[in-house]
């Protein structure tokens, strides 16, 4: 769960995309002292091609934050159940 709504870092309901953004690298720093992991440990997180997969590939790695993008058709899902 990235977060909620109760002003816990990591929040992802703010209005502004930068926000956004910014929640998901305050998440990440407090998963990483709650983890009690290295301050240089590596993170990589992925997000799905499409019309504003490019901003959202530059702006995580701007802030230090690996970022992959991956063709929708290539992800996994179970169709059927």
């Amino acid at each position: 769960m990235m977060g909620s709504a109760s002003g816990q870092p990591g929040t992802l309901l703010a209005a502004k995309s930068g926000d956004r953004l910014q929640a998901v690298v305050a998440l990440i720093e407090h998963k990483k002292l709650r983890w009690t992991l290295p301050a240089d440990t590596r993170v990589v997180v992925g997000c799905e091609g499409g019309p504003d997969a490019f901003w959202i590939y530059r702006a995580p790695r701007a802030r230090g934050v690996e970022c992959v993008v991956i063709d929708p058709a290539s992800t996994p899902i179970e169709r059927h159940r």
